[in-house]
């Protein structure tokens, strides 16, 4: 596989990893909002989590436009590579056979590119996330991840 496609898939992973840690946050934000800020009715500590969960928030979604980008360039590094050896097959096919060579395969590759640079391979990295999140819930408090 060409180093290309795999350092860009790694990058696509990691920034997965970091940006699903980094939406937990906003969970742990408001349970210390209950646990903190409302007994004391403190404002300078409101303002302080506000702040840095703001910051956060904005931080992720940076990543988010990152991975996107990423994303596309990934389907575009895909179609380089593979759209040369595709041809080559086609023509290898109308060689020996004579006639149109496999319109599907070309369609096929269209639909792969369109499947990596979509937010379908997005979901498939982000759905174990589910779990850990619910694992975390429940280190916290056994009833709510149940």
């Amino acid at each position: 596989m060409n180093y290309k496609i795999k350092s860009t898939v790694f990058s696509v992973i990691l920034l997965s990893i970091v940006i699903n840690v980094l939406w937990m946050v906003p969970a742990f934000y408001s349970l210390l909002i209950f646990d903190k800020v409302l007994p004391s009715r403190s404002l300078d500590t409101l303002a302080v989590l506000f702040s840095g969960v703001a910051a956060i928030i904005f931080f992720a979604s940076f990543l988010e436009y990152v991975r996107g980008k990423l994303q596309i360039s990934l389907g575009d590094i895909f179609l380089n590579y593979i759209l040369p050896i595709a041809i080559e097959y086609t023509h290898k096919f109308n060689a020996i056979k004579g006639k149109n060579g496999p319109s599907a395969l070309m369609r096929d590759i269209s639909k792969m590119k369109l499947f990596i640079s979509s937010r379908g391979l997005l979901s498939i990295i982000d759905a174990p996330w589910a779990f850990i999140f619910i694992f975390v819930i429940w280190l916290i408090n056994t009833w709510l991840g149940l």
